[in-house]
């Protein structure tokens, strides 16, 4: 790090000289304009206007790539924050389709062109369009209906609403892509911070909670996915996994306020106790799996109380958020 003197100019103008290496290194000589962004934390960051480079734009030759590398490819572009996507996909159809079904599952972007030789996307979002506070509550609503029907489905073999339920987790991933999207351009965009109305440490926190919030989604997903393989009508494990799940869902509820709502840290401390306690209640209903008839349900009983158990995991991390963002507010 480098420190420089403010100078009295004039009589009326401050000024500070810029390191020699740094202004060599980026092209900068006398006369060339500066972007000066003034940061809420008191910061002023030093940009150049124009370096000869689009960072918002990309261009990939993906033509020696198949469909599962395309979905990766164009997932990870937009992830970075790029606003202008073409590929190169080299005349073909399979990839074509990848890169159709990709876009379909991601927020804000719009098909410039589309053909077996080339595909272009635009991002049509601004930053200053989307509010992380209510992205994070639409994404608790769809992870908790998630859950709530995956049970239901799982107790009740209900094959249409696990389906319901897991067709869900697109939605949840598509929120959760649009969250770290946010959070990676804020990085290196440095107006994305002020039209987002969060700090940097402000959205890495709400990215978190949203990773968490992602994850107990996948695990909803995976309890659906499991409510054909149990006759859940009779036994007290069966019995008990809505009441379980049920915990597991107000320790995610009540630590996800405390970081959306500033409810009292008290609160996510009680969540984090209510996830110890809830842990050692499943792990009694799993060693209870040792006597079970059929060891083929016992196995996806265990499952089923593994997801329950990671759902309320997640919640105290959740929690843990929620506390460290306590006393930065309180004490940074």
């Amino acid at each position: 790090m480098e420190t420089r003197k403010v100078q009295l100019s004039g009589g009326t103008t401050y000024t500070v000289s810029l390191p020699k290496q740094w202004a060599n290194e980026h092209g900068v000589t006398a006369g060339d304009l500066l972007s000066l962004k003034p940061r809420d934390d008191g910061a002023l960051i030093v940009q150049v206007l124009d370096n000869g480079r689009d960072q918002a734009s990309a261009t990939v030759d993906v033509s020696d790539y198949g469909p599962d590398e395309v979905r990766v490819a164009i997932h990870a572009l937009y992830i970075l924050g790029f606003d202008h996507i073409t590929l190169r996909l080299g005349d073909d159809e399979a990839n074509l389709r990848a890169a159709r079904e990709t876009t379909r599952l991601l927020v804000g972007i719009e098909v410039l062109e589309r053909d077996a030789a080339s595909f272009t996307i635009h991002s049509v979002m601004s930053a200053d369009h989307v509010s992380v506070r209510k992205s994070i509550i639409r994404l608790e609503l769809i992870v908790d209906a998630m859950q709530q029907d995956a049970v239901t489905a799982l107790c009740e073999n209900d094959a249409d609403l696990a389906a319901e339920a897991a067709t869900r987790d697109n939605e949840a991933d598509k929120l959760h892509a649009l969250l770290t999207r946010c959070l990676r351009r804020s990085l290196g965009v440095f107006d994305e911070v002020q039209k987002l109305e969060h700090d940097r440490a402000s959205l890495f926190e709400h990215y978190q909670v949203a990773r968490q919030l992602e994850r107990i989604g996948d695990h909803a997903e995976k309890i659906a996915g499991l409510s054909t393989d149990l006759d859940a009508s009779n036994g007290e494990i069966s019995a008990a996994i809505p009441s379980l799940d049920r915990r597991a869902r107000d320790i995610r509820n009540a630590a996800t306020d405390v970081v959306l709502s500033d409810d009292p840290v008290d609160i996510a401390y009680d969540a984090i106790a209510d996830c110890d306690a809830l842990i050692a209640d499943i792990d009694d209903r799993r060693r209870s799996l040792y006597d079970h008839s059929d060891s083929g349900e016992a196995y996806t009983y265990g499952i089923v109380l593994d997801s329950i158990q990671r759902t309320a995991e997640y919640g105290a991390n959740i929690a843990d958020i929620a506390v460290q963002r306590h006393y930065r507010h309180s004490h940074w």
